[in-house]
């Protein structure tokens, strides 16, 4: 399933790292570079979303009940180190329930808000009404309690069940003096009008708001944390063997190893933390380098450079390349066996 990114902005960026316009065989590099787009449009259901995605369908249900009950809405707080597929989760999310029309009018089922840094209840106010096409001269003018009650009209006229709040932790950079962020105070303040139910999403120091206000918590159906994918778990590894076994088939040349070989996934979940994003953005950086080196194939020499290139800098001399240990021939497929034994590969070749 797709998540929200535009394959065709995807498709341009890699063609200015490549330079396929300019190129003699731009028609061939296009091809490759439409098909490498895809990576990043992605959406991979796996074993540990699928109980998230239970309870954002249950909270969308319970959307527009609470002003017929005269009770607040609720919310969940989902949270996760960066790369591990929040974002695209919530993605999904939206694209099952996309706007539609419905007597002359846009009907939004769920509606995405990102949390800028230093963020107030007037800015999220005036995010919200943004992200609901509200005409700029009205995003901003009037009192917080004018603004509110502009959200609160339009959230009604649009018939949002779900706001979902992205990057929640930014809450954190305006703590008042009791510790507990006023903008988490004024969504508390909207759960209690009962209009729509609110997702919060963000890294794990985004538990510490959440826990800080009682008010939320009594109004939550939960807080879930999606881990990193683990290689002590068979159900993890099983996943993450589906996951690359797709991405290989997006890749715009033939791998010369197997990406899914058990050691071969040990090793890219390694250098990814066991983060599907970071495995994502490693292999499209393998695309974009076979496609500018003009490669017929990528080899385990070109892994392994690359897994160095993109290293995690904050780990500094701690850091260990898991591609070193050898030269990857363990791994080869049948018709690459002839490259076992001291051949450095097509990628060394055209260096």
């Amino acid at each position: 399933m797709p998540n929200t990114t535009n394959p065709a902005d995807t498709t341009k960026a890699i063609a200015d790292q490549t330079g396929a316009a300019a190129s003699g065989t731009a028609t061939e590099k296009m091809d490759r570079i439409r098909k490498l787009a895809e990576m990043r449009s992605l959406f991979f259901n796996y074993s540990k979303l699928e109980h998230i995605q239970i309870a954002l369908e249950s909270l969308l249900e319970m959307g527009n009940l609470t002003p017929q009950r005269g009770t607040p809405a609720r919310c969940l707080l989902v949270t996760g180190q960066p790369g591990v597929g929040k974002s695209t989760l919530l993605d999904k999310f939206r694209y099952m329930h996309l706007p539609y029309e419905l007597d002359n009018r846009t009907i939004v089922p769920v509606l995405v808000v990102g949390l800028h840094r230093a963020c107030t209840p007037k800015m999220l106010a005036e995010q919200m009404l943004r992200a609901m096409g509200v005409p700029e001269g009205l995003c901003s003018k009037g009192t917080e309690a004018s603004l509110t009650e502009r959200v609160r009209h339009n959230l009604v006229e649009q018939r949002v069940q779900v706001v979902v709040l992205d990057e929640f932790q930014h809450l954190l950079e305006h703590r008042s003096k009791g510790g507990v962020s006023r903008v988490a105070d004024y969504i508390k303040t909207l759960l209690n009008l009962g209009v729509v139910s609110f997702v919060l999403s963000g890294v794990p120091d985004a538990e510490a708001i959440y826990t800080e206000s009682l008010q939320l918590m009594r109004r939550s159906l939960g807080h879930f944390v999606i881990e990193p994918m683990d290689k002590q778990s068979g159900q993890d590894m099983a996943d993450y063997k589906a996951i690359l076994a797709k991405l290989q088939t997006l890749l715009p040349v033939p791998v010369t190893v197997d990406l899914t070989h058990k050691k071969m996934r040990l090793r890219l979940l390694d250098f990814s933390d066991g983060t599907i994003g970071r495995t994502v953005d490693f292999l499209h950086a393998l695309g974009t380098r076979a496609i500018s080196r003009n490669l017929d194939c990528i080899d385990y020499a070109l892994i392994s450079r690359t897994a160095y290139e993109m290293r995690d800098a904050t780990k500094g001399k701690d850091w260990v390349n898991p591609f070193d240990i050898d030269d990857g021939a363990e791994f080869l497929r049948p018709e690459y066996k002839h490259l076992a034994g001291g051949s450095a590969g097509t990628a060394d070749a055209a260096e």
